[in-house]
Order: structure tokens, then C-alpha cells, then sequence
């Protein structure tokens, strides 16, 4: 799994089938709305959901397009084969 565009991110495994990816808006000293694709490189995902708003995210081509909101930090759990 990797991270396109600005953010902190990490990635944690939850069990065999989820992952859970934690992306923060890097900007202390300007913070701003980050716009981020996580791209899937090894799993098959079955869907995603951030955890906070409950949004179920689309998924494209084994990839997730996304934005930060300025400060703030976003939550995603994902769903695989």
C-alpha cells in the first residue's frame, strides 16, 4: 500500500481481512484540504469506510480517492480478499 499526495499516513493491521489507514493533513504551519489516492499495490479490496462519517468510499482500479480536511485527520478501513 502506498500514499499519492500530501499526508501522514500509516497503515495497521486490524485481522486477516481489514486494514486500517490513518491519513493526517501534514500542514502545522498551513494547514490545508489535502487531496490523497491510496493505491491497493497487494490486496484485493472489497470496500473501504471511513470510520468517522461512516462514508462508504469508492473504490477504482484497486484505488481510493480521497481529501484531508484542513487540520485534520482521516480514518479508513479497508475490506480484502
Amino acid at each position: 500500500m502506498r500514499v499519492s499526495g500530501a499526508a501522514h499516513w500509516s497503515v495497521v493491521r486490524l485481522d486477516p481481512r481489514h486494514v486500517r489507514v490513518t491519513l493526517i493533513d501534514p500542514g502545522y504551519l498551513d494547514p490545508g484540504e489535502r487531496e490523497v489516492e491510496v493505491v491497493l499495490q497487494h490486496l484485493v479490496a472489497r470496500g473501504a469506510t471511513d470510520i468517522l462519517s461512516r462514508e462508504k468510499l469508492e473504490l477504482r482500479s484497486g484505488r481510493i480517492k480521497l481529501r484531508i480536511p484542513a487540520g485534520t485527520l482521516r480514518i479508513i478501513d479497508v475490506e480484502h480478499q
